[in-house]
């Protein structure tokens, strides 16, 4: 100003310009220059403005830079020395700003900044294997950035994921710098029953800048990557449904018949469809003393999977005389199901067989498979004997077969119980079947009178008395039947008829003669 001596390249302008260049270099890296040597030649006081040229047209303006719209006054004192020699006082530098405020400087430092930027949004992905989302579930997850790398304007470090919303995003972060930018995202929200939080997402923001547009650009990067957001997928895996096997499979025995032995023992046996969970003992036992049982006792059977497990139960037959055993299968079925909240469930029912191939639609009130078995005692044939004897006393007669009828009576009751007739040779006999075991019998023989000519009926009659039990091996028995004649025991009923012949009106003997008298 003020006719300051320039640098000789200026020539005759009353200014000087330079152009600052650097192709490369980090943020805030200051770019020395000068305007070149400037010679005085008399001592005086001289004042330079330095300002940064601001280009009119924005066409010309670098793109996304700001100018320095401040300036530098310098002044310069020379001075002489009075040896001849001219000298130079450190310079002032005032720094000069647009409300015209001035501050001491030390050295003429111009600063552009860059007002370029470039925005991202982070998000991610949610799903869920091994199950359905339920309605009202949600997932949260925070971002955290490393090394101080910008987080959303807006303070959205959180970001949640739904049913109906299972991609989510962070706030907006605006880089006004270029570099590369990590992030951590995590999934923070307490886990779901049967699942754990998947693992943490790195997430990479890469800022460059076009040398085209002179503007900041941003590419977002993850580790792990799905529908261009982190990728977070929780595994359902619901625990298996473990159960004692003793509370799974029950049996019941009745006995119907008789009671029971000390001696009676039945078996039962287990078997699986397909590849179901089995016990390691796969029969069971019941006895007098213990008539349930439980098949594989406190053994855990584990099952891994939703699913219809079936099993059946059946009775072994074994030789006990006298025993029906019983021939119903009984088909168990597990249903396991996934409870929702990580656990396996089930739910067991019993269905007793129609027939070889079908079962009953409706499940057993009690879980337990009841079988009935039933003693039955084969019957006795029991039989009694008694002899006819023919006396004949007048005439010749014989004993014919059939001649002569006999009764059998139930003592208790004087009912006619069966009805006999001698053989040729004199032989009664009448068989009694009983099916149960009645105890002890007496019964009556007699003689039914009859009206053949001559005989004299015999009149007597006889108890014979015996009793009928169960052996307890599937057999009725009869003691020894035990005759009676008027209280006392005999060896036999023995029924004697007289036979006598008499004279009929055919049957007259009228003597006749004749009286000669000669001589």
């Amino acid at each position: 100003t003020n006719g300051a001596p320039l640098p000789e390249e200026a020539g005759n302008n009353s200014y000087i310009e330079r152009e600052v260049t650097k192709s490369n270099g980090a943020d805030g890296t200051s770019v020395p220059f000068n305007f070149g040597k400037v010679t005085f030649t008399k001592p005086g006081t001289y004042v330079y403005d330095i300002t940064e040229v601001v280009p009119v047209d924005d066409k010309d303006k670098i793109a996304g830079v700001s100018y320095d719209s401040s300036f530098y006054r310098v002044t310069v004192t020379i001075t002489d020395d009075g040896s001849g020699q001219l000298k130079m006082d450190p310079a002032d530098i005032q720094h000069i700003f647009g409300d015209d405020t001035a501050t001491d400087a030390q050295n003429v430092t111009f600063t552009n900044i860059f007002t370029g930027k470039a925005e991202a949004t982070l998000g991610v992905s949610k799903s869920i294997s091994g199950r359905d989302w339920k309605d009202g579930e949600e997932f949260t997850f925070t971002l955290t950035a490393k090394d101080n790398a910008p987080m959303p304007t807006d303070g959205s470090k959180t970001a949640t994921a739904t049913k109906t919303a299972p991609t989510a995003n962070f706030g907006t972060i605006t880089y006004k710098k270029a570099g590369t930018y990590t992030y951590t995202i995590k999934e923070t929200s307490t886990p779901a029953n049967g699942m754990t939080n998947a693992a943490d997402v790195t997430a990479t923001v890469k800022v460059a800048l076009n040398a085209e547009s002179n503007q900041l650009e941003a590419a977002v990067g993850y580790s792990n990557a799905e529908n261009e957001k982190a990728k977070f997928v929780n595994t359902y895996n619901a625990k298996p449904y473990t159960v004692e096997a003793r509370k799974l499979f029950q049996v019941e025995k009745e006995l119907n018949g008789r009671d029971w032995n000390d001696t009676d023992a039945f078996y039962f046996t287990l078997t699986g469809e397909g590849n179901v969970p089995m016990p390691v003992e796969t029969t069971a036992s019941v006895n007098r003393s213990n008539t349930t049982a439980a098949i594989g006792s406190n053994e855990q059977l584990v099952f891994n999977a939703v699913g219809t497990y079936t099993y059946y139960i059946s009775e072994t037959k074994g030789t006990i005389p006298g025993i029906t055993y019983d021939p119903t299968v009984y088909k168990v079925v597990v249903n396991v199901t996934d409870t929702g909240i990580g656990q396996l469930g089930g739910e067991t029912r019993y269905y007793k067989s129609i027939d070889a191939n079908s079962y009953s639609a409706d499940a057993e009130q009690d879980n337990v498979a009841k079988f009935v078995n039933t003693y039955a005692a084969n019957s006795v044939e029991v039989t009694l004997n008694a002899t006819k004897e023919l006396n004949v006393q007048v005439g010749t007669r014989t004993l014919n077969e059939n001649e002569f009828s006999f009764e059998l009576l139930d003592k208790t009751n004087g009912t006619v119980s069966d009805t006999a007739q001698n053989d040729a040779n004199g032989n009664v006999t009448f068989t009694l079947n009983f099916e149960k075991a009645v105890g002890e019998k007496t019964y009556v023989i007699r003689e039914v009178q009859g009206n053949l000519g001559g005989i004299k009926y015999d009149t007597r009659e006889y108890e014979v008395t015996f009793e009928v039990k169960d052996n307890g091996e599937g057999q009725l028995v009869a003691t020894t039947p035990v005759y009676k004649l008027d209280g006392e025991t005999v060896g036999g009923a023995q029924f004697v008829n007289t036979y006598t012949a008499t004279a009929g009106d055919k049957v007259k003997f009228e003597p006749k003669a004749t009286k000669v008298l000669t001589g």
